[in-house]
């Protein structure tokens, strides 16, 4: 067991002793061989959340209005609240105002300066805008009304929208994953993006003591491959955190450990927490593509060889840090999901509910906004906008 599972491991004892009445709201810190706990229980501040604007229509009649979307891959706001959306299908930044009316679209197809081939995720770096486009093999910079200010060459990666994406700490510390080759086989590491390229690599130490992965692996007779994720299974969820540093989860447990590149842990928050159970019309959901694949491919092997059914949901969904260097903990709740919002110290600030969005793509906060991607009952993405009233002391 390596120092990071020991250190979640002293935590899960921990949680145990000295724990308040559950509606009393307590943060508890303590320092151990260096490293800080800080624990919260009972029930903190509620956050109401506001929705903003909604964008995003099923279009008509005529040209497409720039409402219209193709695929929606990224959305990013600026300082004054304008949001940058970046569809993959066109290939254009389209920018709205906060009010949701728009401003100006920025780039189109093709590989010069200011164009997209392939247009996957979007970051503040300070003031530039940096944009993502794997096939042109490229990082392009821009500046907030759209001038190209240059690029940097970037490794062709693509995939999950939720991993293949920048990784942001802050609007200051931004980071996209690269691979490390290696000998013992290729490692995942982030690359630090900088408003002119790419500046220093972060490492995330090996991790062991955990579960086993949640993705099965079924090779096809034509050599091809499919690969499931178990729905409801725990996962490791790893993202740079502000200083230098990752955060990271074994997602069955509400326990998010800070370490280094070394493998020294740092501090870890907690929640007490109580797993919901996983209901049969959501596992049967959940793995419908899964068994409709086993179906048409009886004689494909997959590794491992079938879905295993997890006790409960786990306890967390997905990890993020906003513009302001705070960590959003998005929990599974009794109705849908919920954002636990922590400040760079580790302190439980409040709870606010989670709107639906499309689990595919990362959402996105800034200055006690929340922005994120929807898709309607008619497969038709919006984007929208939700106030976290106060949350930066504005309500």
């Amino acid at each position: 067991m390596n120092r990071l599972a020991a250190a979640l491991a002293f935590a899960m004892a921990a949680c145990a002793a000295d724990e308040p009445r559950r509606d009393e709201f307590r943060v508890v810190i303590d320092t151990v061989d260096g490293v800080e706990y800080v624990r919260a229980f009972g029930a903190p501040r509620v956050f109401a959340v506001e929705p903003g604007v909604r964008i995003g229509s099923a279009g008509g009649a005529g040209d497409p209005g720039p409402d219209e979307f193709g695929m929606v891959r990224s959305v990013v706001a600026d300082a004054g609240g304008a949001i940058y959306v970046a569809d993959v299908q066109a290939n254009e930044i389209r920018v709205f105002g906060a009010d949701g009316v728009h401003l100006r679209t920025i780039g189109r197809s093709g590989d010069g300066p200011g164009e997209f081939n392939a247009l996957y995720a979007l970051a503040w770096v300070g003031d530039t805008l940096a944009a993502f486009d794997p096939r042109n093999g490229r990082i392009g910079f821009l500046s907030p009304a759209g001038d190209w200010l240059g690029s940097t060459l970037y490794l062709p990666l693509t995939g999950d929208p939720m991993t293949v994406r920048f990784h942001a700490a802050s609007v200051d510390e931004v980071y996209i994953i690269g691979y490390l080759r290696r000998e013992d086989g290729s490692r995942m590491i982030f690359n630090r993006v900088t408003g002119s390229g790419i500046a220093d690599t972060l490492v995330p130490p090996p991790l062991t003591g955990f579960g086993p992965s949640p993705v099965i692996v079924c090779p096809h007779p034509d050599g091809g491959i499919s690969f499931f994720t178990t729905p409801f299974a725990p996962r490791h969820l790893t993202t740079p955190a502000p200083g230098g540093v990752l955060a990271t989860s074994w997602s069955a447990d509400y326990r998010v450990a800070f370490v280094t590149e070394a493998g020294d842990t740092i501090r870890v928050i907690e929640r007490d927490y109580r797993p919901y159970p996983l209901m049969d019309e959501e596992w049967e959901a959940g793995t419908a593509d899964y068994r409709r694949f086993r179906e048409e491919m009886p004689g494909v092997r997959c590794e491992p060889p079938g879905l295993s059914r997890p006790d409960a949901k786990p306890a967390i969904r997905h990890l993020f840090f906003d513009a302001e260097g705070r960590l959003w903990v998005e929990r599974y709740a009794a109705d849908g999901f919920a954002y636990d919002i922590f400040d760079r110290d580790g302190r439980l600030l409040g709870t606010a509910d989670a709107p639906d969005r499309d689990e595919r793509f990362p959402p996105y906060a800034r200055s006690g906004w929340l922005y994120q991607v929807e898709t309607d009952e008619f497969g038709v993405q919006q984007v929208a906008s939700y106030r976290v009233v106060g949350l930066d002391g504005d309500g």
